[in-house]
């Protein structure tokens, strides 16, 4: 089992996040697992598709509507007959929002799984950042 890192707070809002993408180092509030809606961090359950016909799964999905089709692809196929996790880490700059990544996990009975991992703004700052958000959801190695 992974140990998830520990969060230390800078105040009640904010916990210290330090990774080479220093303008997502501020924009960032606090990364958790699990379904999170905050600034930095959207984060849903995906339920598998054979619980109903892919129906609650359709819903689940529906909320990612930019959401590259290769990823959901691969989030369906993921998804068949058990749940996972799909993260998307992102910040704002002036009135645009910049996706860095996702990151896809499955609960297990010890903790979370990663499933895969993809650094959709192509820098190293924004994998820096997610290798630093994945200590947070999956666990330090």
């Amino acid at each position: 089992m992974r140990k998830l890192k520990k969060k230390e707070w800078i105040n009640g809002n904010k916990m210290l996040f330090e990774s080479e993408h220093k303008t997502f180092n501020k924009y960032i509030r606090c990364v958790s697992p699990g379904n999170v809606l905050g600034c930095g961090q959207t984060s849903l359950y995906i339920r598998p598709y054979n619980k109903d016909n892919g129906k609650s799964q359709q819903w689940d999905l529906q909320n990612w509507r930019e959401l590259p089709y290769y990823i959901e692809e691969y989030v369906k196929k993921q998804t068949k007959t058990k749940p996972a996790i799909l993260y998307k880490f992102w910040y704002r700059t002036g009135n645009k929002q910049i996706t860095i990544g996702y990151v896809l996990t499955r609960p297990t009975k010890t903790g979370y799984e990663l499933l895969d991992c993809w650094n959709t703004a192509g820098t190293l700052k924004s994998k820096s950042a997610l290798q630093e958000c994945m200590k947070y959801i999956v666990g330090e190695r």
